[in-house]
């Protein structure tokens, strides 16, 4: 993980960033935090939308079984997704704001 920016705030403080691990396996993503499980959710993408669309079914935790709608950006060398709370509408460009509830990470691929 590069950053991790929740409703217009830090997520993770500069130095725990790189504990933060991303896997995707199929159409699944497990995403850890030192080791461990902070989201499980399949996801479906549609990239032919400006911006790309990614949507996840979380598979576990208190929002196990809802929608969270996001979008994404993959670059040579990171991957950006923007993602809404389960129930809000997919955000539509990569920021955070104080009370919006969204949360912005980046990851080197």
């Amino acid at each position: 993980m590069v950053s991790l920016d929740q409703s217009g705030q830090p997520g993770v403080p500069p130095a725990y960033v790189h504990f933060g691990r991303r896997i995707v396996q199929g159409n699944e993503v497990t995403v850890t935090m030192n080791g461990q499980v902070m989201l499980k959710a399949s996801f479906t993408v549609d990239p032919s939308t400006i911006p790309p669309s990614i949507d996840y079914t979380l598979l576990s935790g208190a929002d196990k079984g809802k929608r969270q709608l996001g979008i994404y950006e993959l670059n040579r060398r990171t991957a950006q997704y923007c993602m809404a709370t389960p129930g809000d509408d997919r955000p539509k460009d990569f920021v955070t704001s104080p009370g919006d509830s969204r949360t912005l990470s980046v990851w080197k691929r």
